[in-house]
């Protein structure tokens, strides 16, 4: 050990720093936090011109539109009781929006499938929450690629870690989360690789 280093930073200096950069980083979080707050309106008038309910749109996203999806992953996926899906599913089957199908192997196991018209709402809603604000088309293409590697080297964190509030695996093959694939890969020189 470089002894002769760790005599160039005292100790204050390390704790000071340390607890600046800690500090940094809960504002950044409470910025990264407080932003799909504010957007919860844009969201709810996507919803509203889908004509669904929240949680009816909420199902609907967490539909695979290429594979039928068992009722127990959906009620899963929106942290509720298989019997409270049951009620849900029913509203979205009468909107012609999902079939229910028993699985050819189990026929005990319910599965999902979106119909024609659910896989054209679900997106049209995607489209619609995906288009970016206006704030964010105004800054320079340089900036806007340095702060999709920061979000993408974020997101495949939060995915390895446990995030306060998720327990849910996505080990079922199901997307248990609506989210963008990465457009690239975090690039190996980047300081924010681990």
């Amino acid at each position: 050990m470089d002894h002769a280093a760790l005599r160039l930073r005292p100790a204050t200096a390390v704790s000071s720093a340390d607890a600046s950069a800690r500090e940094l980083a809960r504002a950044v979080w409470r910025l990264l936090v407080q932003i799909p707050i504010d957007y919860r309106e844009h969201f709810a008038q996507i919803v509203s011109a889908a004509g669904l309910s929240m949680a009816q749109a909420h199902a609907v996203l967490q539909l695979d539109p290429d594979q039928p999806t068992p009722m127990g992953v959906l009620a899963q996926c929106l942290d509720n009781d298989p019997s409270n899906v049951t009620g849900l599913v029913d509203r979205l089957h009468r909107k012609g929006l999902v079939e229910r199908r028993e699985r050819p192997s189990d026929r005990r196991v319910k599965e999902l499938i979106l119909t024609e018209g659910g896989g054209r709402v679900r997106a049209e809603m995607l489209a619609a929450l995906y288009e970016p604000p206006a704030a964010l088309t105004r800054l320079a293409p340089d900036e806007l690629r340095a702060l999709q590697g920061v979000l993408e080297w974020l997101a495949v964190e939060a995915a390895g870690a446990s995030m306060p509030g998720s327990a849910r695996s996505t080990a079922t093959g199901h997307g248990a989360r609506v989210r963008a694939e990465p457009a690239t890969s975090p690039s190996t020189d980047s300081p924010h690789t681990p």
